[in-house]
């Protein structure tokens, strides 16, 4: 996993963990927490599609069923 991969995955589990948090306390009853929801689910989707991104075009090809490398 490159660098760039790694950094994009680490900032969308940092999104997720506020927004989990963020749950917990809405849960709780503080509605004020909502803001924080949104302000990182939006973000913690972003990164995680640009994880996703990285993460595919980074990864070492493997040969398709079928085909021997020679």
């Amino acid at each position: 996993m490159d660098h760039l991969t790694k950094a994009t995955t680490s900032l969308a589990a940092i999104c997720w963990i506020i927004c989990c948090a963020a749950l917990v306390s809405l849960y709780g009853g503080n509605l004020t927490a909502i803001n924080a929801v949104i302000g990182c689910s939006i973000p913690g989707l972003a990164f995680t599609a640009a994880a996703i991104a990285f993460h595919r075009t980074h990864r070492p090809r493997s040969p398709r069923h079928g085909q021997h490398r020679h």
